[in-house]
């Protein structure tokens, strides 16, 4: 127990340490004259009581003891940040990543807004960073929309986003008062997710194939069919072949081919000759001859078969030979 209390005694706040090849003024001032010290891109948070009461540094400061205590010592000078934004929407419905880093700073000191850096000052750096990459992505996630998915994995609108995020970050009130500023936003990489990559190098696959298998013969494509579906099969080539899967899709084929092209001849055909009209002498006076050989119409050969079956049913009905006549 005693070695934990001689621990915390010895236990000294980061403003009133010092380095052992200090200079011996600064030993005096801090050991002699009660003076606290924080280095350059640090300020130290006084509460008087339990509240939040004001920001002191860098550099020397005094604290009346009675009223007032040391708390925690933040770091004002800039920090790096990195960030990853998934699946960000763009023009088209194919998702993007961009990675980067990113520069800001937290300076607790007016006019930021006391009641706020109470809280932030107790966040840990990886917190606020966090907090930073949510606020950064909210304002990276109005600018990819507007433009498309092959622009963007170019990396060719990088640095309009980059400046319109930055104008956008400086120009909104609640992170002023928050304290929190943003120096440099810099995206690096664009990269596509594993799942939409892989879609992406099996629709290039099957346009490839389908400029390959255009460009193949008829017969040199169903052999190679035929190769593959007797390699895939369990019996090898001694297996018989389903002839089923080979109509299917030769029919498949047909049905995905284009049509024929017809071919239109360009140059006009030359119209029929028109009949020469017949001569009054031979519409007035038929021949003997023409009548005679003239065979008979349509009308005239329903007309005599009208006929016949009309002398069928008057003539009266024929007895069988097959039955006997009761009175003979």
């Amino acid at each position: 127990m005693r070695e934990n209390n001689q621990g915390a005694k010895k236990a000294r706040h980061p403003a009133e340490t010092y380095l052992a090849d200090a200079p011996l003024w600064h030993k005096i001032r801090l050991r002699v004259f009660g003076a606290k010290h924080v280095p350059d891109g640090q300020v130290c948070i006084i509460y008087r009581g339990e509240s939040y009461s004001d920001v002191r540094g860098p550099g020397y400061f005094g604290v009346c003891k009675l009223l007032e205590r040391m708390g925690e010592v933040v770091k004002i000078s800039p920090r790096t940040g990195h960030f990853t934004f998934e699946n960000l929407s763009t023009r088209e419905p194919v998702p993007l990543t961009l990675t980067g880093l990113f520069n800001f700073k937290f300076d607790p000191r007016p006019p930021t807004d006391p009641k706020i850096a109470v809280n932030l000052v107790k966040l840990s750096p990886g917190a606020l960073e966090g907090f930073m990459q949510d606020t950064l992505r909210r304002l990276v996630r109005v600018y990819t929309p507007q433009y498309s998915f092959v622009e963007l994995r170019s990396a060719t609108p990088f640095p309009t986003i980059e400046n319109a995020v930055v104008n956008d970050f400086a120009r909104e009130e609640l992170l002023q008062r928050m304290g929190l500023q943003l120096s440099r936003f810099e995206i690096q990489h664009g990269i596509t997710p594993e799942r939409t990559e892989a879609r992406l190098q099996e629709s290039a696959q099957r346009m490839r194939n389908a400029d390959s298998i255009q460009q193949l013969p008829l017969h040199e494509l169903l052999l190679a069919l035929y190769t593959e579906l007797v390699e895939k099969s369990s019996g090898g080539s001694e297996q018989l072949w389903n002839m089923t899967d080979l109509m299917n899709l030769i029919q498949r084929l047909d049905k995905g081919a284009s049509p024929p092209t017809r071919i239109i001849d360009a140059t006009p055909s030359a119209p029929p000759p028109t009949p020469n009209p017949p001569s009054a002498s031979s519409e007035t006076k038929p021949t003997s001859e023409s009548d005679e050989t003239k065979p008979a119409s349509k009308s005239d050969e329903a007309k005599s078969a009208s006929d016949e079956t009309k002398s069928d049913d008057d003539a009266p009905p024929k007895r069988s030979s097959s039955y006997l006549d009761p009175d003979f």
